[in-house]
């Protein structure tokens, strides 16, 4: 792998750390979450394309899937990403993390 990086990704109140590449698609790391969401999860596979992420909280930063890590000169190591789902029929959830306080 060139490169590593380690980037957040990060929905509602669950943060996934996830080691790429600049590289690596969207597409390669929306697989990656969903294999990890599928293993942990009681029998129910998690689909990629009912993933979006976005590169910021909004909703008009949504990273497509044939671009890579590379494209988005904003991520970088230890980049926050924020992922989402589809609720079926182009909608999709809204961004939503819950902020920890200090």
């Amino acid at each position: 792998m060139a490169e590593s990086m380690c980037i957040r990704i990060k929905r509602k109140n669950q943060t996934f750390f996830i080691r790429t590449s600049k590289s690596s698609s969207i597409s390669s790391i929306k697989n990656e979450i969903a294999e990890a969401l599928s293993c942990s999860s009681s029998n129910e596979k998690v689909i990629p394309e009912k993933m979006r992420l976005y590169l910021t909280m909004d909703p008009s930063s949504v990273l497509r899937d044939v671009s890579t890590v590379a494209d988005h000169h904003n991520i970088k190591d230890n980049s926050e990403l924020y992922l989402v789902f589809s609720k079926g029929s182009d909608v999709w959830e809204s961004i939503d993390v819950e902020v920890m306080e200090d």
